[in-house]
Order: structure tokens, then C-alpha cells, then sequence
């Protein structure tokens, strides 16, 4: 006597029954109809991560979460304002305190992009690498 599968109901033959054609193919549609809900799965980027487990959609979606939160850009489609090549290349250009000029008041580090007058009335400008900053006061 046939018995079924727990997860998705499939028909298990016993060994002593006549091979069927219909439950043949009623195993197929439901294998199709599976993989066709994965296949056409959408993610969803506004799903939080609750635990690690879950369905596959619902871990895709998990992760994509955890992309846009960490690139901080709308979605975990969209391309992040700094990329890592750009963290890499600044970091690359930190320099020792030898790549400063100084005359007294005013500073430059050519390296890092980031100009200054410190006096009363004065100025930091952290140039493009930190996004054109400037701080004045005075």
C-alpha cells in the first residue's frame, strides 16, 4: 500500500504495488510546482533577520537586508555611496606626519586631500575623499 512523503505529500509506492503513471506524474506537478514557488521567489529587503533558519526566500531576503543596512543604500540592489575599492584607496593614502607641509598657521596633507588654517578666524577643508567637507569658524 502507498504511503506519502512528509514535506510535500509525494506518493510512495510500497514495493509490491503496479507502478502508476498517474501518481508518477502527480509527483512530477507537485516537484514542478515547488520549484517553480523558489524559482519565482522575490526578494524582500525589508525583512529583518530573526534567527538562522528558515525558508531559502526567507534567508535570501534576510541577507539582502543585512547588504542594504550595511551599504546603507535604499536597496541591496542599488550601489552603496562609498564602494570598498574607495575605503581601500584612502586608507592606502594615509600617510606618517612627513606628508604634511606646514608654515605655522596653515597645513596640507596632499595625500589625504585635507587642507587648514588654524587661527582665530579658520578653516578645515577634508577634501573629496571625506565627500568636500570644510569647517570653518571665527
Amino acid at each position: 500500500m502507498a504511503t506519502r512523503t512528509t514535506y510535500l505529500n509525494l506518493i510512495k509506492p510500497d514495493y509490491s504495488d503496479a507502478a502508476d503513471i498517474a501518481d508518477i506524474n502527480a509527483n512530477m506537478d507537485t516537484l514542478d510546482d515547488k520549484i517553480k514557488g523558489i524559482d519565482s521567489a522575490a526578494i524582500d529587503d525589508t525583512l529583518v533577520p530573526t534567527s538562522d533558519s528558515g525558508t531559502i526566500r526567507n534567508q535570501l531576503s534576510q541577507l539582502a537586508n543585512r547588504i542594504k543596512a550595511a551599504t546603507g543604500a535604499g536597496g541591496w540592489k542599488d550601489d552603496p555611496s562609498t564602494t570598498l575599492a574607495s575605503l581601500a584607496t584612502l586608507v592606502s593614502n594615509l600617510s606618517t606626519g612627513s606628508d604634511v607641509t606646514w608654515d605655522g598657521k596653515k597645513f596640507t596633507n596632499t595625500k589625504l586631500g585635507i587642507s587648514g588654517l588654524m587661527d582665530e578666524n579658520g578653516y578645515v577643508s577634508f577634501g573629496k575623499n571625506f565627500g568636500g567637507l570644510i569647517i570653518q569658524w571665527g
